[in-house]
């Protein structure tokens, strides 16, 4: 879950405005890890990844209810 929130944040989406993101990430017995940004360390070379932005553009039925604000 990690992976896929920063993968995400780093398309230009807003992880908790993605509903599968947020269920699978909520724990309990079948947990697939966290989905909290607060509880996920990145590590990298770059200083800049933290507000990378690749501004990727959704499918038309996301278009304007995924977005990073």
């Amino acid at each position: 879950m990690a992976v896929d929130t920063i993968a995400t944040r780093i398309m230009g989406f807003d992880e908790t405005k993605i509903r599968t993101i947020m269920e699978a990430g909520k724990g309990g017995k079948y947990s697939l890890g966290t989905a909290d940004r607060a509880g996920i360390s990145v590590i990298a070379d770059n200083e800049g990844l933290a507000g990378l932005n690749l501004n990727f553009e959704p499918s038309p039925s996301y278009k304007g209810h995924i977005e990073r604000d």
